[in-house]
């Protein structure tokens, strides 16, 4: 599949993914139905794996990215009735919204349980939080919990005015409030966070005591301070905003990933239309630090 794409052509990027992607979902179809539980599951995540790679060459107006991500979502909700015992959807009701999670008890006991809370980053995806995550939270008798926050990627294709704000404590409340509905679930919940989510967690956690220990990978304590030195050059450049736009564009023309990546960033941060000058020079990203509030935290962190 890789030798087949041309990095310079989005349409090359997106269709070989997603005809790896509908290869493996039709084998896990002919697999299930012949009995083959273990393999139909193995393809169908696999299938997930390569609709999640098209939709990372799709940008937002372009109609195979929601239709890679919900490909994703179908093939990977097709496996997860295939783990043992499966893997629940579940919708975490926040703001007149339903937002997509995951949950996933070791066994169908209804014992309590620690429990590991992951947040993604700006550009995962809660299928593929689980396949590299679940997994080890299982083999240690946790469950295994995920949602798509505001600014996720399901929240922001399902409700496009769901993007990222900085006060991630107010929808996780409502996250934590569906744990404690669950009869899985003790007390001992740990909140992790994975890229971005290194901002999302540790910020959740200054605001939020159920959560009782916290693993920001990595911890991102100003994600503004970061923001200008990443884009120093951009911010100080004497060149014209029009002149330095125009040079961005011509240089992303051929690099369609790189370009997709940028859209699905402003567009998952409100500011979809915009340029990334735009962002960098918000009050907005102003708002993304904890360094006045860090010391709150005070339970065990890794």
């Amino acid at each position: 599949t890789a030798r087949q794409i041309d990095e310079t052509d989005r349409d090359s990027w997106i269709n070989e993914w997603t005809s790896l992607g509908n290869r493996l979902e039709l084998l896990g179809d002919k697999l299930l139905n012949t009995g083959h539980k273990v393999s139909a599951r193995e393809a169908y995540l696999r299938a997930s794996n390569y609709y999640r790679a098209a939709e990372y060459g799709a940008i937002p107006s372009d109609e195979r990215f929601h239709e890679s991500w919900s490909k994703n979502v179908g093939a990977f909700q097709k496996a997860a009735q295939l783990f043992k015992p499966v893997v629940r959807p579940v919708k975490i009701p926040f703001e007149g919204k339903m937002l997509p999670g995951y949950f996933w008890s070791p066994d169908d006991s209804g014992k309590s349980r620690p429990t590991l809370f992951v947040s993604g980053g700006n550009d995962s995806w809660i299928e593929e939080l689980f396949i590299m995550l679940a997994p080890g939270a299982y083999r240690r008798g946790y469950n295994f919990f995920t949602f798509d926050y505001p600014g996720h990627r399901g929240a922001v294709h399902l409700y496009p005015d769901c993007v990222k704000r900085p006060d991630f404590e107010v929808p996780f409340k409502a996250a934590f409030d569906y744990l404690e509905t669950l009869p899985e679930v003790d007390d001992r919940i740990a909140l992790a966070g994975y890229s971005f989510g290194g901002y999302v967690a540790p910020r959740v956690t200054i605001h939020e005591p159920r959560v009782k220990a916290l693993i920001p990978d990595c911890p991102l304590i100003n994600v503004y301070d970061i923001t200008l030195k990443a884009w120093e050059s951009v911010i100080d450049n004497t060149i014209p905003r029009e002149k330095l736009q125009a040079l961005m564009e011509e240089k992303l023309k051929n690099e369609p990933v790189f370009r997709a990546f940028r859209e699905y960033s402003l567009w998952s941060l409100g500011f979809g239309g915009k340029t990334l000058i735009d962002w960098i020079k918000s009050d907005l990203v102003k708002q993304f630090s904890i360094v006045d509030d860090i010391k709150k935290i005070s339970c065990p962190t890794l």
